[in-house]
């Protein structure tokens, strides 16, 4: 049986990503508590912990030069808190190709709005050769 708090979670979760990048930061804004933090895998200047503002500038700032980034939602999960979702993710930076699966672990607030997120991939080393430094010249 889904609970009111899983069915607002994954509406949250659905309208989120159809949002997508080409949401401005003020519209995406909506979808996170004040105090958010957004937790970003790997071994590279990309990897770290995203709080508020950092969210919306920092993130981008270093994701950069991106080509292409494209988020295919093929599945989402939910429990009265946490929305899981499957990804396909591609893109394309610097002359390097991505196209993975990954996703995100969500966390819900009250009134379905998100206070902790982490990213997860299939292939961790894949995408952080992806957002790897450009390469010397």
């Amino acid at each position: 049986m889904v609970g009111d708090s899983q069915r607002s979670n994954l509406a949250a979760a659905r309208a989120f990503y159809a949002a997508g990048s080409a949401a401005t930061d003020e519209e995406r804004r909506r979808f996170f508590a004040s105090d958010f933090v957004w937790h970003v895998p790997g071994d590279t200047d990309l990897s770290g912990d995203y709080s508020q503002d950092a969210y919306f500038t920092d993130m981008p700032a270093r994701m950069q030069p991106l080509e292409e980034w494209q988020i295919a939602v093929e599945s989402l999960a939910a429990n009265q808190e946490i929305v899981v979702s499957v990804c396909r993710i591609q893109g394309r930076r610097l002359g390097r190709a991505l196209d993975t699966t990954g996703g995100h672990v969500l966390r819900f607030d009250h009134d379905a709005r998100i206070v902790e997120a982490w990213g997860w991939c299939a292939d961790q080393e894949e995408v952080d050769a992806f957002f790897a430094s450009a390469p010397a010249r």
